[in-house]
């Protein structure tokens, strides 16, 4: 089973939202989240945004670079509105996904600087995900190091709108090594990381990225 506390929470910069387990949404509480660049809206009518690709980029060199950075969505806005120009970037696209121990400011920090989230770059109502690593105790969820060089992972699509077209990418060190398409509204997917390693998933639409998540580290 996905882990009951994650959580959605639209991230005009620093808002994302807490809910009670029992709910999906619930009321905003502010902090400063690890920030990887905004975008601006995922589409432009019915194009990609351009500039969500160099954000993937960016945040991959990170990781590449060692650095265990959270995958944080943020809009970037600078004018407090929606605009609907290539350089605009209305509030609330991107969403940031939280697993949060509890309703708090805190809680929500510790939760990103852990690497719980995820990001949806259409906003709220995007589809979810979850990457979850077996391990001896409780399962491992993204942001979390697992050891013994392998890991057996299970990963989820929920919410996929009727009809849409979707297809999970399974990503080793910023290289794609499974698609598996995915018939809405949902998947579970499972297979075995093997080596060292950090692994991520996005999922894809037909010509955009629906969401992705923070990695999870497999190590020696």
């Amino acid at each position: 089973m996905a882990p009951a506390g994650f959580s959605n929470g639209q991230n005009s910069g620093t808002r994302p939202h807490m809910p009670y387990a029992a709910k999906p949404f619930s009321r905003p509480i502010r902090c400063s989240p690890l920030d990887v660049p905004g975008t601006g809206p995922a589409l432009l009518g019915t194009f990609p945004n351009p500039f969500t690709a160099t954000a993937i980029e960016f945040y991959e060199a990170a990781l590449a670079a060692g650095h265990h950075v959270a995958a944080v969505g943020s809009s970037d806005s600078h004018d407090a509105g929606r605009v609907n120009d290539a350089f605009g970037a209305p509030i609330g696209h991107a969403t940031t996904v939280v697993f949060a121990k509890e309703l708090s400011e805190r809680g929500i920090r510790n939760a990103i600087q852990a690497g719980h989230t995820y990001v949806k770059l259409l906003g709220n109502d995007g589809p979810d995900l979850r990457l979850e690593a077996a391990t001896k105790g409780k399962p491992a969820i993204m942001g979390d190091t697992v050891g013994g060089n392998f890991a057996e992972m299970t990963a989820t699509v929920l919410n996929v709108p009727p009809g849409a077209t979707a297809t999970l990418a399974v990503v080793r060190d910023g290289v794609t090594i499974e698609t598996v398409p995915v018939t809405p509204p949902a998947l579970v997917h499972q297979f075995t990381a093997f080596g060292p390693g950090r692994y991520r998933l996005e999922l894809r639409g037909s010509n955009f990225v629906w969401a992705l998540t923070t990695p999870i580290w497999v190590v020696q």
